[in-house]
């Protein structure tokens, strides 16, 4: 083997011991494409099938829509995705729609307990309740039978992954499940998610972190989302990877995905942060420190459907501390 070969190997041992991958990174521009996607999803689908949403569909340039579905579960419950397709850059994204209303907020909450991941062998694994079982009841045939049908239109394409708040939860177990299902193919997959919540505990995570090559969990600032459900923590105020005894506490041991791309309060710059819960980035807030006013602003973009307004640039600078008008 030659000094330039044992010089390469060296090097991609040693990034895949930090946890880094050696063929990409995160690209700000393609984030600001797939929070757009994730925006659009509050559209109603009819607009987003005919393309029509307003500023996000204009800021998404080369796209155009491949399929959206709202799956109704109730007359206060529902869920929205939209596959999208970039011809020019051979993308082909999945976006799912953060929580709409106060009801479905409360049964988030109220089944936010950890019950065992089952859709692949993976002892110890745990996941949030809500997340995984409406996952698995109303969207998982969906989403399946679609992905199906495009890698069989689109089998050189890349299969990304995003969603919002609650659709990063599902744009989580999806990606992993369509992997691991070989719906799609591994090296085809990328995640960017954004205010995502704790999806499963730690051991759960290090699998999708082993399934997914590139993921990339973006949070803003004082963000309340990413803080819930709270992690177990250590009297030094650390993120636990295990629980304190072998009964889960009230606080289970959720843990979140690495890496974490932590954007400041005007989202002009951010952080690559070390690990899951790296106390330099969203955790150095308690949760009483945390507001849902960073939660819906993402690079500038609200995380709703603006399908009336057709200007382009339709963004709004982002302050927090003066944002206090947002909508819940």
């Amino acid at each position: 083997m030659s000094k330039t070969l044992n010089l390469g190997f060296f090097c991609i041992l040693i990034l895949s011991l930090l946890g880094t991958s050696v063929y990409a990174s995160f690209n700000e521009t393609e984030a600001i494409d797939y929070a757009y996607a994730s925006a659009l999803t509050h559209c109603d689908p009819a607009i987003i099938q005919s393309w029509t949403c307003g500023v996000a569909c204009l800021n998404l340039t080369g796209y155009e829509s491949f399929f959206a579905q709202m799956i109704n579960v109730s007359s206060k419950e529902s869920f929205v995705f939209a596959l999208l397709q970039n011809p020019s850059t051979k993308k082909f994204v999945t976006a799912f729609r953060g929580t709409v209303g106060n009801f479905e907020l409360l049964l988030e909450v109220l089944e936010g307990n950890p019950v065992p991941y089952e859709l692949t062998p993976i002892p110890g694994a745990l996941v949030q309740n809500y997340f995984y079982n409406h996952y698995i009841s109303y969207i998982r045939s969906n989403i399946t039978a679609k992905l199906q049908e495009a890698y069989k239109l689109y089998p050189d394409y890349q299969y990304v992954f995003t969603g919002h708040s609650l659709g990063a939860a599902f744009a989580t177990l999806t990606a992993f499940d369509m992997i691991t299902q070989n719906i799609v193919p591994r090296e085809q997959s990328i995640m960017y998610n954004f205010g995502s919540p704790r999806v499963g505990n730690y051991i759960l995570a290090q699998a999708i972190e082993e399934t997914i090559p590139e993921l990339y969990r973006v949070t803003h600032w004082r963000d309340l989302v990413p803080h819930v459900p709270p992690c177990t923590k250590n009297k030094s105020d650390i993120c636990l990877t295990t629980s304190l005894s072998d009964n889960l506490p009230i606080s289970w041991p959720a843990y979140h995905l690495s890496p974490e791309i932590f954007f400041n309060d005007e989202n002009t710059d951010y952080m690559n942060c070390v690990g899951g819960e790296d106390p330099m980035c969203s955790n150095q807030f308690n949760l009483a420190q945390t507001s849902m006013v960073y939660h819906y602003v993402y690079f500038n973009i609200t995380m709703e459907c603006v399908a009336a307004k057709t200007n382009v640039d339709n963004r709004s600078v982002f302050l927090g501390r003066e944002v206090n008008s947002l909508i819940l």
